[in-house]
């Protein structure tokens, strides 16, 4: 029978304590095993190891707030590089006049731009003027000329409300000539009749009642002759 000690794995909880428990005294085992509820567990050190990492892996990695972050950022903005807090302190493109430089540049890496980026690092005398307004245009998406340059906004404020006035003459007239059709001369206010006694309640009325009318006299109720 074997004696000494073995290092034999505890499970609480979430964690793994391996401690070292005797071997038990008149208790018959086979090889270097010790019956501890019923596992076996090797004695070598290395054997030990192993067998921990296998029922008891490593609990994966916890993301770091930085990490968390830029997968929520770069599925908004692609791959573009972040170069500042910008006017909102997020990471977003904003073209604003008082603040002429956004978070993120325009564009996404793209092969032709690369050896460009490794080529600014060194002395800006050694770029050509195409190189220069190449690399302006991968981080910014107009000059602060064209953004200054009247975009003809008067013009389509006139286009937008002479058609606005043509569309409503349009629908008047359709629905003068097809749905509410009308004839002035049909109208009953222009028909005798109708003219006769709104007349004569106005002259009940003294609706405009003017002393010596040349057409009607109130005091003896007729028209004068």
């Amino acid at each position: 029978m074997a004696s000494g000690l073995l290092r034999v794995p505890v499970i609480l909880g979430r964690r793994t304590l391996v401690t070292s428990v005797p071997r038990l005294s008149g208790v018959t085992t086979t090889g270097d095993e010790v019956p501890v509820v019923g596992i076996q567990v090797p004695v070598t050190e290395e054997e030990n190891s192993k067998w921990l990492l296998e029922n008891n892996p490593p609990a994966p990695a916890k993301k770091g707030r930085n990490a968390h972050l830029r997968e929520k950022l770069y599925t908004v903005i692609g791959n573009r590089d972040i170069v500042g807090p910008g006017v909102s302190g997020f990471a977003e493109y904003i073209e604003a006049e008082e603040f002429p430089f956004p978070a993120v540049r325009f564009m996404e890496p793209y092969p032709e731009i690369m050896p460009l980026l490794e080529k600014e690092k060194g002395d800006w005398k050694n770029l050509s003027i195409d190189e220069k307004k190449t690399l302006y245009r991968y981080s910014y998406r107009q000059t602060l000329k064209e953004e200054y340059t009247p975009e003809g906004l008067g013009k389509r404020l006139l286009i937008g409300t002479l058609f606005g006035l043509s569309c409503t003459m349009i629908y008047t007239q359709i629905t003068i000539d097809y749905i509410f059709p009308w004839d002035p001369r049909a109208a009953r206010t222009r028909q005798a009749d109708w003219q006769g006694v709104h007349l004569g309640k106005l002259i009940a009325q003294n609706t405009s009642y003017t002393p010596g009318d040349p057409y009607w006299d109130y005091d003896k109720g007729e028209w004068r002759k």
